[in-house]
């Protein structure tokens, strides 16, 4: 989960960066960030989500029982991060 999670940050980090160093503003550069990466890490959450929901099926019960945990807390990752933040007023 640390991993799929600090993949989708990276996306949410560089983007804003690259904006601001463009000479965006703050906001505008978040909003244009998270508008261009949002599809991009929301299609890989349910993507990584359907693959740990298919541990429903394994035969090895380690894997059964953490399946569906990992899949339900895949998709709330993803957009946590993805999802509005306040913007502070400068």
């Amino acid at each position: 989960m640390l991993g799929i999670t600090t993949g989708y940050s990276i996306f949410f980090l560089s983007g804003p960066r690259r904006r601001l160093r463009a000479g965006q503003t703050n906001p505008s550069a978040t909003s244009a960030a998270v508008g261009e990466y949002l599809a991009i890490v929301l299609t890989a959450a349910v993507i990584v989500a359907a693959g740990v929901a298919a541990l429903l099926v394994a035969r090895s019960e380690l894997f059964h029982a953490f399946g569906p945990g990992l899949a339900v807390t895949v998709i709330p990752g993803g957009s946590r991060i993805a999802g509005p933040r306040p913007v502070a007023d400068s």
